[in-house]
């Protein structure tokens, strides 16, 4: 009792830093699942994009990509580790970039892989940090998936019948009997 109460002093002051540090913990550990559900809700955000996406560093290393890159490239998770960007695109587009300093929007691509020839549209940004380049952003959309949503956004809503064509001279009429007969097919003609 006589030794404890002594080093009175060297006692508190070991429970108050062993206090800290187990409150430094928590706090660390608290922060740690906030960045692990942070992380999580951004990739969840980033596999929903419906274009795919890459990430690569500096040396032009694939650091990520989305659920639709993926799909895009018909890789697996385990061959992704081993890619440069320069695998997949065309180094034209990454000279681009870097050449650039700003990227570029919809760059027609043909893209080769297994056998596989894909037609898409590029987007690239420089990742910048203090006036230096740390690496790329690729955004990647196939044409055929630009050419559907171009078709479904003009035919969205339109309901067009002959009653709408304005004008009741002889030459209107007759163009609409002409279309009505034309329009039991399915060719697109202009009139």
């Amino acid at each position: 009792k006589r030794i404890i109460l002594a080093k009175k002093e060297y006692f508190l002051q070991f429970i108050s830093q062993m206090s800290e540090q187990l409150i430094s913990k928590l706090m660390e550990r608290e922060s740690n699942l906030k960045l692990q559900l942070l992380q999580k809700q951004l990739t969840c955000i980033i596999n929903s994009i419906d274009s795919g996406i890459l990430a690569a560093d500096e040396s032009g290393r694939i650091i990520f990509h989305n659920s639709l890159t993926q799909d895009f490239f018909d890789l697996d998770d385990i061959a992704w580790d081993n890619f440069l960007i320069s695998d997949l695109l065309d180094e034209s587009y990454t000279n681009y970039l870097t050449a650039s300093e700003e990227g570029f929007r919809n760059k027609e691509a043909l893209l080769q892989r297994g056998g596989k020839s894909i037609h898409a549209l590029i987007t690239a940004r420089p990742i910048m940090m203090d006036g230096d380049c740390i690496g790329s952003i690729f955004i990647l959309k196939k044409i055929s998936e630009v050419y559907r949503e171009v078709v479904e956004l003009s035919d969205h809503g339109i309901i067009g019948s002959f009653d709408t064509i304005l004008g009741s001279s002889a030459n209107i009429t007759e163009v609409k009997q002409k279309a009505i007969r034309i329009a039991r097919g399915n060719s697109t003609v202009l009139i």
